[in-house]
């Protein structure tokens, strides 16, 4: 198996939310054209202050998004600040947060192609 030496190009971008927030936030970075899609589920943030006193911790946290997106390094921070400008939450209360991760390599199962032209 062949493993590539990391791409400095490629970029994760993980995005947490809450789900009223989707539809902003894929219409901002759809709307760009420089990514084609992304992946969207939802998690249970058990970050220190989202925990309220119960037996179950998925109960006592409200349901978020977690958004992953792929992106050339060069669109990165472009994408960041359209998702800033959609999710803005500073008129009440939020915990809405952005990684930024360096990715390895992106490869397309069907064909074996790989790099930033995969996404």
């Amino acid at each position: 198996m062949h493993v590539a030496e990391q791409d400095s190009r490629l970029r994760k971008i993980e995005v947490i939310v809450g789900p009223a927030k989707l539809d902003a936030v894929r219409a901002a970075v759809l709307d760009m054209g420089v990514v084609h899609g992304m992946t969207v589920e939802e998690i249970h943030d058990l970050a220190p202050g989202n925990r309220a006193e119960s037996a179950s911790p998925a109960a006592a946290t409200a349901p978020r998004l977690r958004i992953e997106i792929a992106v050339d390094a060069e669109w990165a921070e472009a994408v960041v600040q359209a998702i800033c400008r959609a999710a803005d939450t500073r008129r009440g209360q939020g915990d809405d947060r952005i990684v930024i991760l360096p990715m390895a390599d992106a490869i397309r199962i069907r064909t074996g192609e790989r790099g930033a032209s995969v996404l």
